[in-house]
C-alpha cells in the first residue's frame, strides 16, 4: 500500500493506493460513530466486507445525484440519531462519492468523511476529487461545496 499526503486550501487528505476494503476499520476515527454510504450494486457485491456500522443505500445511475436523494440520507442520518461527530464513509463510484462528500460537508454545518471507490473499479476516480458537486434537476446549475474528505 502506497500513503499519499493531499495539501488543499480547504484541508488536508490522505490518499491510500493499495489498501483493502477490509482495512477500513483501521482508519476509522475510535470515538466516532460510522455511517456508510453506498449504492445497491456495490452493497451487494462488497457490503460482507463493511466493518460493522450502519450503512445508508441509495440507488444507481446519474438520476440518483440529486437534492432529493441527499434529503433522503439526511432523513436517514436525523433516524440514525447521527450528530455533528459522526464520520461518513462513501463507498461505491463518482455518484456515490459524490453525492456523500456533499452529505457529508453539509450535514450538521459538516462532518468528517472518507471516500472510497469499491475494490473493483479504477484507483482515481472523483471520490477523490477536493471539490463534490450535486446537480439541480430543473436548472442543471451545479452546487459544490469545497471541501476535503480525511481519507
Amino acid at each position: 500500500m502506497k500513503s499519499l499526503e493531499i495539501h488543499g486550501s480547504t484541508g488536508d487528505s490522505a490518499l491510500l493506493v493499495g489498501e483493502r476494503l477490509e482495512n477500513l476499520t483501521h482508519y476509522l476515527p475510535p470515538a466516532a460513530r460510522t455511517v456508510i454510504i453506498t449504492d445497491t450494486t456495490v452493497r451487494g457485491l462488497y457490503g460482507e466486507r463493511f466493518p460493522p456500522c450502519d450503512v445508508i443505500e441509495i440507488g444507481t445511475g446519474e438520476d440518483i445525484k440529486t437534492l432529493e436523494t441527499v434529503a433522503y440520507i439526511f432523513d436517514q442520518l436525523v433516524r440514525l440519531e447521527a450528530d455533528r461527530t459522526v464520520f461518513i464513509v462513501g463507498i461505491g463510484g463518482g455518484i456515490v462519492c459524490d453525492t456523500a462528500g456533499f452529505v457529508a460537508s453539509t450535514y450538521m454545518r459538516g462532518c468528517a468523511s472518507a471516500l472510497s471507490p469499491p475494490p473493483c473499479s479504477p484507483r482515481w476516480t472523483p471520490a477523490w476529487a477536493e471539490k463534490t458537486v450535486s446537480t439541480f434537476p430543473a436548472t442543471k446549475i451545479w452546487s459544490a461545496p469545497l471541501t476535503s474528505p480525511n481519507l
